[in-house]
């Protein structure tokens, strides 16, 4: 792996991968969703339309270009970063670096792209809403989060996108190359001149945002909402966890949610699924961001069976680090270091995962000490972190037909 300065505040992470003429290319921003203000949904929708065309460019005359060399550039955003990314051919990687210095410099943003890009969100969101999943962990995640920066969804709700205008768009997407670290990160077969080609992309990025804020859960608080439809009722329930930046702990918490979540030999699916047969689903889930998150459990169950299930849960959480042993613990371990090295089989991911370590955490190393740091825990240090989440307050949110 090489790693060098574009400019002051543009990164590049090389990783070269024979064997295949692929190169995968990942530019991560810091301007996620975190800085979108009161207008989620903002970042992701401009970054849509502003990769649309250019000026002297039309989206067919774009396609006819890039196509004979690999994918779209695709744009994507989340709560800490945003991402665009692109696969192709090494003879591509001009083309392609051209194209979207163009896109950069001379955005078209035409009112015909905004209208149907902004339908394209606000239909995404209005299926999302039909999920009893999708529509309680949105509730959730505006709940928990309340009056911190994750707050914001990366794609917005109704009530911000809504009143998003064409002008917004342009205003943010103007900002956002001049504003927050970026990281260039490419893997598989490095074209020649890699570093001058860089150089050529107008991203002049700025200094480091380093948004650090808290996300405290205080006391236990529970919402139920009323959604008619619902043939079953889904509860969702996170507990505060740990920064990325809290490393030991991070760690600890993310073994502990494969143990305690993650497929059919996790304890939440043998507990409240297998044995009192209180779940239709069940399982767990720990997003990694940079400022304190969520541990978040989840159960789907038969109305009839809301009480039980929520006693259920209770029950599991008191005495999870008791139900912790050798076995799923290394049962987990495997499970998780398994999947996590077959997605670098992939150029693309690889490339996604050395940039995401490097926007997160400032180190892209990191990548292949999280499986050394995985494989260092003991059985100790998950029943830890089982002990510290049994303790803690949570906020939840309950959805059920109404």
């Amino acid at each position: 792996m090489e790693r060098f300065k574009v400019s002051e505040n543009v990164e590049a992470i090389i990783n070269p991968v024979d064997g295949l003429d692929i190169t995968s290319v990942v530019i991560f921003s810091e301007n996620g969703s975190v800085t979108d203000g009161k207008l989620a949904g903002l970042t992701n929708l401009s970054l849509h339309v502003g990769l649309k065309r250019s000026l002297t460019k039309t989206t067919k005359e774009i396609a006819f270009l890039t196509e004979p060399f690999g994918s779209a550039i695709v744009p994507d955003t989340g709560k800490d970063f945003s991402t665009i990314s692109f696969q192709i051919t090494s003879d591509g990687f001009p083309v392609f670096i051209d194209i979207l210095s163009e896109l950069i410099e001379k955005p078209a943003f035409t009112e015909e792209d905004f209208v149907i890009e902004k339908e394209t969100a606000l239909a995404a969101i209005r299926a999302r809403l039909e999920s009893a999943f999708s529509f309680g962990y949105e509730e959730f995640n505006l709940f928990t989060y309340k009056n911190t920066p994750y707050e914001n969804l990366p794609t917005g709700t109704m009530k911000t996108v809504v009143p998003i205008t064409l002008n917004d768009l342009k205003k943010r997407y103007e900002k956002f190359f001049s504003e927050g670290r970026f990281i260039i990160s490419i893997a598989g077969k490095i074209p020649e001149n890699v570093d001058k080609l860089l150089s050529t992309l107008p991203i002049k990025g700025g200094k480091s945002k380093n948004l650090s804020f808290e996300t405290p859960i205080e006391k236990s608080e529970s919402v139920n909402l009323c959604r008619k439809g619902s043939t079953q009722t889904f509860i969702i329930r996170g507990y505060e966890a740990p920064s990325v930046n809290d490393w030991k702990k991070y760690v600890s918490y993310k073994l502990l949610n494969t143990v305690a979540g993650d497929g059919f030999n996790s304890i939440l699916f043998q507990e409240l699924r297998e044995k009192q047969g209180l779940a239709y689903s069940t399982g767990s889930f720990f997003p990694t961001l940079k400022n304190p998150g969520r541990f978040v459990i989840y159960i789907g169950t038969s109305p009839e069976k809301e009480e039980q299930a929520l006693k259920g849960i209770d029950n599991l959480i008191e005495n999870l680090p008791s139900l912790i042993n050798a076995q799923n613990v290394e049962r987990a371990k495997n499970y998780l270091k398994g999947t996590y090295l077959l997605d670098h089989e992939k150029r693309l991911r690889k490339a996604w995962y050395s940039g995401w370590w490097t926007i997160l955490t400032g180190t892209p190393e990191k990548d292949s000490n999280y499986i050394e740091a995985i494989e260092s825990l003991t059985i100790d240090d998950v029943k830890e972190a089982a002990e510290e989440l049994s303790k803690k307050p949570y906020h939840q949110v309950i959805v059920c037909d109404g």
